[in-house]
């Protein structure tokens, strides 16, 4: 019965640990510094970083929603339509940080069977969501570069 005590205490001590964590660690923005949907076979290629209150770098946990839209008659990406659409879960999206020459996560979102959609007159939008489940969004203009 002791033993099943002290593993029961230790168990809330590690949680209250990554609540502490989780609330410390959060991104108030994100960008979209590089992209390149250019990749025919394999996909788009993003980093997204993001950012805390001061501009700094962190890495901070999530999960990722992006989309590429079609522009809308107003030109504005949310009256658009999704041309493609990707969740990437916390487990996998931890794996994408890189740290090295440059802080963020580095993203391959491969295109579906039917292969690279017509990107003339879309955007990339990104929605990240943190450990705190408040989510940060922005989006990019897509350059078609054949």
């Amino acid at each position: 019965k002791l033993e099943a005590q002290r593993r029961e205490l230790n168990r809330l001590r590690e949680q209250r640990t990554r609540t502490e964590l989780s609330r410390d660690l959060r991104a108030d923005s994100i960008e979209i510094p590089f992209y390149s949907p250019v990749v025919k076979s394999a996909g788009l290629d993003l980093w997204i970083v993001p950012r805390d209150a001061q501009g700094d770098v962190v890495k901070v946990p999530g999960t990722l929603r992006v989309r590429i839209l079609r522009r809308g008659l107003l030109g504005l990406g949310t009256t658009g339509h999704a041309v493609r659409e990707w969740s990437v879960l916390a487990g996998k999206l931890k794996d994408m940080w890189e740290g090295q020459l440059y802080q963020g996560y580095h993203v391959l979102l491969a295109w579906s069977k039917e292969g690279r959609p017509d990107l003339d007159d879309t955007l990339v939008q990104v929605r990240f969501t943190g450990p705190d489940g408040k989510s940060q969004e922005t989006e990019k203009s897509i350059e078609s570069r054949e």
